[in-house]
């Protein structure tokens, strides 16, 4: 008789690749235009950041809009969104 305990792992590796490349294929690039709060110093973001005429111009890739909107609010001091008529 062996001393082996066998476990049920979770972990499937195939299950976890399939999720990723399914979030990559539906992964677009969407322009985000807002106003922030003055007081913002910067750091660190997740997308290409461009301020033009103090409107920061953000290009955040996530499969929808509504995350895109989602992931530039909690890396910025967002005042307003502009041009929301394409949001979902």
């Amino acid at each position: 008789m062996s001393n082996d305990i066998i476990q049920f792992d979770p972990f499937d590796p195939k299950k976890i690749y399939d999720a990723l490349i399914s979030r990559c294929k539906k992964a677009r690039a969407w322009e985000i235009s807002c106003i922030v709060d003055e007081a913002w110093t910067g750091g660190i973001l997740d997308f290409d950041l461009v301020i033009e005429d103090g409107i920061f111009r953000c290009t955040v890739i996530t499969p929808t809009l509504k995350e895109a909107y989602v992931v530039v609010s909690n890396s910025l001091p967002v005042i307003r969104f502009l041009d929301r008529k394409n949001e979902p």
